[in-house]
This record gives structure tokens, C-alpha cells and sequence, in this order.
């Protein structure tokens, strides 16, 4: 539906110049308005039944307009009610017009539902409001009429529904079966709705369009109301986040501030707080917490349920430490540490002494995990470059030192400190074959010192017995 012409609608009904004609829909199908909405528009005020039987008869106000589903609603049952409804002027719909006889008394058309966006509908509208308009004058009904309707028409009888009633239900399903998608932290669950409905009337935008940098002008319920149809017309139901103002659920918030009982909002807050309420304990259970929160804000501002919203608020509350709890571990296991101890804090206010001092445990163990795998690298880049006992301060063997003055016995630093033995134990071995014993010596007492290994044993003998070796063949040289 095209936001533009329901805009303009609204300022000239605001300024007084549009009088809604009153039409009752008789259909057990709430998709019936909803295929109606574009044709009606804000010409008609809408409500719905689902017999014959629950229309009221004629008053003195005036008289609706009948829009009747003929495929739920034969023949025989207008028959029946036609002397109880004499002078309702009425559209019959239906999916097969030939087994309806033609137009006769108070039936003004038989319109194909194929056609209702056709000029049929149209036309069939236009001769209602002629019978309409007679009858409200006095005179015989006229011939239907190829212009439009006149804004001067005599208003009829309130009927206290709106166009949303069946869009409400319809956009129910939306609700359940939503396309979901990651969410920014919601505003706390538990802050009253008094304190949040002024910001979200704050932040929904005018329609009237601003000139210049003046500030728009407020809008007036109905126009609010209008807009919430398009909203609706157009899945718009929940806030966004950042919340924008132009939801169906925010439009109505801000038609409650202006007349806290208005029937159509009060009645489309309920369709739609009843359709979300299964999305939001979905959210609970799923953890969601952050998006059951958002919409729950949103029902808040618009006055839903106030003990159902206090139940739901003390279901996310009793959630969230359960949520916290899985969200710091997650943060843990893919090393975000500030995202763990922002959550592990947040836990802690909630008073689950015992989960805060597990996960504690585990983040220490993580940031020493984290420090020694770093340390690790250095040990590994120092063997490589050959740098393995010099230079001071800056080789091998001082960073395993400080690996193991970190944690001597982790995982870590057991593997490092066996990569340096075996690097001191080869350059032992590579300087006793070229004779350099005093270098081999000194290699071979640092493997010593980092821990006692057979390896070390080994290499000891074998470089004593090379020793030997060079002894004697320096003695029988000489």
C-alpha cells in the first residue's frame, strides 16, 4: 500500500475535510480485509462480524454499509435476515458470481473476489454510497453514480473496530515464522513502561512533511492510526533497533499517550501482543535474551498485558544468569578475555556465587594458556635463529625460564623446554665431532640444567668417550 495517499488522507481528515463511512464486513476469514484494506482505504471505518446474526439492525444514527464474504455466507442466510436488515445496502463478494442471482434490493452488487481491486469494486462502492446518501436525505435512491464520493457526505453510525482487527491476526503468523537476526544489546526487560513510553514517542518521525528546518508538526491520532495501518500493511509490526518510531506497535504507543482508550489501538496492541507473546518465550528458551528484551520493550511502551509483560520479565531475568554463564564460556573457549570478564562481572551481580568462581578458574587458566602460547612462539623463533644460550638475556634458554616461572608444569612449557634439549643436545653433538669439546661441554650442561632426561645421560657418555678418543690420538701423535 502506498504510504503517500493514506499521508494525505489523514491531513485532511485532521483538518476536517474527510467523513469515514461506516461498513460492516461479514466473513469468518480475516484475509478478507487485509484484501480489502487497498481498496477501502481511510474512506471507511471497518469492522467485522462473522454472521448475519450479529449485525445489528438499523438505527436512528444511520446505517453501514454490508460488505458480505459470499463464499461463507449464502443465499438462504441473507434471505433469512433480510427483513430484520432492510435499507443495509450490500456488496456481496464471492469467488464464483453465477450462482448469485443479479443485483436486487438491498444487495447493490454481486463482485467477483478476483475483481476487488478492479473498477467492479469500485463501481459497486460507488452505488452504496449513493443508496447511502439517499437514504440519509430522504430521497429515493439514485442510479449509481460515475463520480467519486463527495467529502460532504452526512456521517453514520460509529462502529467502535478499525481495519487492523483482521490484519492483526494475519500478521500474527509473520510473527512466529520472522526471519531472526542478531541483535544489539536491548534496553533492560525490567524498566517500567512509564518510563520508556515518552522515548519511543520521541523517536518515531512525523509524517507531515517539515518545511524548511521548522520542527514537524505533531501528529493527531488518526493519522497515527493510519500510519500504523500502512505498518501493518506493510509487516512493519515490532521496533526496529534502534527503535524508529514508524512500527505498528510504537504508532500505537504514541495513540495511547494522546487517548488511552482508544479502541483500535487498545485492540490492535492486544491481536499483536498476543501473536508475539509465543516469540518471546521462544527467545527465552532459545537465549535470546537481548531479543526478547527488545520486544518486550516495545509491548511495554504500548501498554500490553501488564501482568503477562511481568511474568515474561521475571522469565528473562531468571534466564539471564544461565545466559551469561554460556556466553562467558563461549567467550572463553575463542579467547575474547574482555568479553569474558565483562560477563563474568555481569554474573556476578546477579549473585550465582558458585558459577562466577568456576568460570574465574577457567579464565585464569585461559590467560595463562594465551601468555605461555606467545612465550612459546619466542622459545621456537629463538632455536630457530640458533640463539640458543646467547645472547644474554635474549635467546632460548632465558625465555623457557621465564615460561616456566609463569607455570613450570604446563603442557607449554614442557614442549618447549623438550625442543631446547634437543636443539643443546645437536649442537653438542655437532661441536664434539669438530673437536670443539669445550663448546660441547657447555651445550651439554645447560640441556643438564633445564631437567634431567635420559637423552642427556646418553649424550654425556657418548661425548666423555670422544673426549677419550682425542686423548689418545693426541698421545700416540706426540
Amino acid at each position: 500500500m502506498n504510504a503517500q495517499p493514506l499521508q494525505q488522507a489523514a491531513v485532511a481528515a485532521a483538518a476536517g475535510r474527510v467523513r469515514r463511512l461506516e461498513a460492516i464486513l461479514v466473513s469468518g476469514q480475516d484475509e478478507f480485509l487485509i484484501e480489502l484494506g487497498p481498496v477501502l482505504g481511510d474512506r471507511y471505518r471497518v469492522s467485522t462480524v462473522e454472521s448475519l446474526v450479529a449485525v445489528a439492525e438499523p438505527g436512528a444514527g444511520g446505517t453501514p454499509l454490508l460488505l458480505i464474504d459470499g463464499d461463507g455466507v449464502g443465499p438462504e442466510a441473507i434471505s433469512q435476515s433480510h427483513a430484520r436488515l432492510r435499507g443495509n445496502p450490500a456488496i456481496v463478494i464471492t469467488a464464483d458470481p453465477s450462482v448469485w442471482p443479479a443485483a436486487s434490493g438491498d444487495i447493490v452488487a454481486v463482485v467477483a473476489r478476483a475483481a476487488i481491486a478492479g473498477p467492479r469494486m469500485t463501481e459497486a462502492l460507488r452505488a452504496a454510497e449513493a443508496r447511502l446518501r439517499a437514504m440519509a436525505t430522504g430521497a429515493s435512491a439514485p442510479q449509481p453514480a460515475k463520480a467519486g464520493p463527495r467529502h460532504g457526505a452526512r456521517p453514520l453510525l460509529l462502529i467502535a473496530a478499525a481495519l487492523t482487527v483482521a490484519a492483526l491476526t494475519a500478521a500474527g503468523g509473520w510473527l512466529v515464522h520472522r526471519s531472526r537476526r542478531v541483535a544489539a544489546p536491548a534496553p533492560p526487560a525490567g524498566v517500567p513502561a512509564a518510563r520508556r513510553v515518552p522515548a519511543i514517542a520521541a523517536a518515531a518521525p512525523s509524517m507531515t512533511p517539515s518545511m524548511g528546518t521548522a520542527a514537524p508538526a505533531p501528529q493527531s491520532v488518526f493519522e497515527l492510526l493510519s500510519a500504523a495501518r500502512v505498518a501493518l500493511h506493510d509487516q512493519k509490526l515490532l521496533p526496529h533497533d534502534p527503535p524508529r518510531g514508524d512500527s505498528a506497535v510504537e504508532l500505537y504507543a504514541q495513540v495511547l499517550i494522546q487517548d488511552p482508550r482508544n479502541a483500535e489501538a487498545t485492540d490492535g496492541v492486544r491481536r499483536l501482543f498476543s501473536a508475539g507473546r509465543p516469540v518471546i518465550e521462544s527467545d527465552i528458551a532459545a537465549g535470546r535474551l537481548d531479543e526478547a528484551a527488545r520486544l518486550l520493550t516495545g509491548f511495554h511502551a504500548a501498554g500490553a498485558d501488564a501482568n503477562v509483560l511481568r511474568q515474561l520479565d521475571a522469565a528473562v531475568a531468571a534466564a539471564r544468569p544461565r545466559w551469561l554463564a554460556t556466553r562467558a564460556r563461549e567467550a572463553i573457549r575463542t579467547e575474547n578475555l574482555p568479553l569474558a570478564r565483562q560477563l563474568i562481572d555481569q554474573l556476578g551481580a546477579s549473585g550465582d556465587a558458585g558459577a562466577v568462581t568456576d568460570l574465574n578458574r577457567d579464565l585464569d587458566a585461559k590467560k595463562t594458556e594465551v601468555q605461555l602460547r606467545s612465550m612459546a612462539t619466542g622459545v621456537r623463533a629463538a632455536i630457530a635463529a640458533g640463539a640458543l644460550t646467547e645472547p644474554a638475556g635474549d635467546n632460548a634458554l632465558s625465555q623457557l625460564q621465564a615460561m616456566r616461572n609463569v607455570n613450570r608444569s604446563h603442557p607449554l612449557t614442557l614442549a618447549a623446554q623438550h625442543d631446547l634439549q634437543v636443539a643443546l643436545l645437536a649442537r653438542s653433538q655437532d661441536a664434539a665431532h669438530q673437536g670443539q669439546f669445550d663448546a660441547a661441554q657447555r651445550a651439554l650442561a645447560a640441556a643438564a640444567d633445564i631437567a634431567p632426561a635420559p637423552e642427556v645421560t646418553a649424550a654425556k657418555r657418548e661425548l666423555q668417550a670422544d673426549m677419550n678418543q682425542a686423548a689418545q690420538r693426541a698421545a700416540a701423535a706426540a
